[in-house]
């Protein structure tokens, strides 16, 4: 017989019936040991006696275990387990200065806030030092305007000016720190950019450029052939430093991080630049549901994680866009994701490079829900494929039809990086199935439907071929059966060029009749 578990207070609270639900749920699978579901959950049996213990909330992993444990419905419990964790939640007291910052940046005024970048930051103050101008660089939701602001200017003596893109550039000896120089090769900005580069290249102030990466070569061509900037890469964050991140600022309000709540958070920013102005949002709202001194992971998975917020974000995007704009956010996202491996990054030989494409691009990348880098455009974080419903049910249709128009993506890449190759080509059955599927309405590149093209033409050229060759073969039977009399007849068969079909035969002088002529059935 299982040992009984301690009874449970009865205070009619939330957290006390959500333990009650879970030990009945648990009495109703015949009792089983924590041993035992410990075996079918794959969670420690402490951990889930814990989560019917009524001392706090579990997470959602160890609930949703639990509950699988007992043959119970997972998607009531997650309801339940959300509702739970809302009513549980500690408002912030409005007088109370958060310590993470959200989704916008950190200021200067927000230095003591800013952690886990100490070593980029030493990096940048002695290439300022060092050098006239400095670009600095680095995927969109890197980082680069909290680097600037909270980690650079504090840091610093003199003057400096911080601007933006566009701004002329002041004279005088102070530092000029200019934010989004991306906006400088925006269409209709050629004026902006024309007087940007000419004050650079006359000896102007000293520069820090902060740019995003797809950008960079072209910004540091402002400075002219004679000046090279120094450069410095915003990259993601090392766990080390995510950890700081996490943990300092909260140090500072007086609360505590609990360790599975760290682990989590580090697990889904590491190695993910675009994850970081989400990481902040979320334990912006975890704080907000702190209970007391303790930023729980129960907080921070009933504030959504990273992709309830995003897809929220891409949501009110989408909303915004017209009919056209829709369906390139639809073909857009679809091919986000790869069949049955997740997100994946996109190269820019894979979008059509229309103004109404790139337009829908920049309104994802400036909602942060699209990162993109020097080369390529990928989701700012993995979660948003399962937690955005319109994505969800746009990756539920058709998911042969994917895989698909994937690899007719792929070899139309391959195609054009190898000069049009002519064997890259589709052929056979392959390029069948991908006409077959193409004949439904479908969003195709101009470089996937130029290869489709290519490859539906070199199929039938043989065909066309064979029969040319079998009507100039009975051309020349008809034209040596009708004999003599200046008829024509049939030159050297060979195959001619298509625009050369007139001359398939050409007229001669009238030639003997074969030794062989009666024997010829004129029919």
């Amino acid at each position: 017989m299982p040992r009984a578990e301690k009874p449970l207070a009865p205070d009619g609270s939330a957290l006390t019936a959500f333990a009650a639900g879970l030990r009945a749920l648990r009495e109703n699978a015949g009792n089983p040991s924590y041993r035992e579901l410990a075996r079918r959950a794959h969670f420690s049996a402490t951990t889930l006696s814990d989560a019917a213990g009524g001392r706090r909330l579990p997470s959602l992993a160890v609930t949703l275990a639990y509950v699988r444990a007992c043959d119970g419905d997972a998607g009531e419990w997650e309801r339940r387990w959300r509702a739970t964790a809302a009513e549980l939640t500690t408002p912030a007291p409005a007088e109370t200065t958060a310590p993470y910052r959200g989704l916008d940046a950190y200021d200067r005024e927000d230095a003591g806030l800013f952690f886990g970048r100490d070593r980029l930051v030493d990096t940048l103050v002695a290439a300022v030092a060092a050098h006239r101008c400095v670009v600095v660089t680095g995927p969109s939701g890197a980082g680069k305007t909290s680097l600037l602001r909270a980690g650079l200017l504090p840091r610093l003596s003199g003057a400096v000016v911080f601007t933006t893109a566009g701004e002329r550039l002041p004279e005088g000896d102070a530092l000029v720190v200019v934010d989004q120089c991306e906006e400088l090769f925006a269409p209709g900005r050629d004026d902006d950019r024309a007087r940007f580069a000419a004050a650079l290249r006359t000896g102007g102030p000293r520069v820090v450029l902060a740019v995003r990466a797809d950008f960079a070569d072209r910004c540091a061509e402002l400075a002219g052939p004679r000046e090279t900037p120094a450069r410095v890469e915003v990259g993601p964050m090392t766990a080390d430093e995510l950890r700081q991140a996490i943990t300092a600022p909260a140090a500072r309000a007086r609360c505590l991080v609990e360790t599975p709540l760290l682990t989590t958070a580090v697990a889904l920013a590491h190695g993910r630049p675009g994850a970081l102005p989400w990481l902040s949002h979320a334990l912006l709202e975890t704080w907000r549901r702190r209970s007391g001194t303790r930023l729980t992971l129960a907080g921070f998975q009933a504030a959504g994680e990273f992709g309830g917020p995003a897809a929220g974000a891409a949501e009110a995007v989408f909303d915004a866009l017209g009919p056209p704009g829709r369906a390139v956010a639809r073909d857009l996202f679809r091919r986000l994701a790869d069949p049955g491996e997740g997100a994946r990054a996109v190269s820019a030989d894979e979008l059509d490079d229309t103004p109404l494409a790139a337009g829908v691009v920049e309104r994802f990348v400036r909602a942060r829900v699209l990162v993109r880098d020097a080369h390529r455009l990928r989701p700012a974080h993995e979660t948003l494929l399962g937690a955005w419903p319109r994505l969800a049910a746009w990756l539920e249709e058709d998911g042969a039809g994917r895989r698909t128009h994937r690899e007719l993506t792929q070899a139309a890449a391959t195609w054009r990086r190898h000069h049009r190759d002519p064997s890259l080509l589709l052929r056979g059955a392959h390029l069948a199935a991908v006409r077959a599927w193409a004949r439904h309405p479908r969003h195709l590149t101009v470089h996937e439907r130029a290869y489709l093209d290519a490859s539906t033409a070199a199929e039938t050229r043989p065909r066309r071929r064979g029969w040319l060759a079998a009507l100039l073969a009975a051309l020349c039977v008809l034209s040596a059966a009708a004999g003599l009399g200046g008829q024509p007849v049939c030159g050297p068969v060979a195959l001619p060029r298509a625009d050369r079909c007139p001359d398939l035969c050409r007229p001669a002088a009238a030639a003997p009749a074969p030794d062989n002529a009666e024997a010829l059935d004129l029919g």
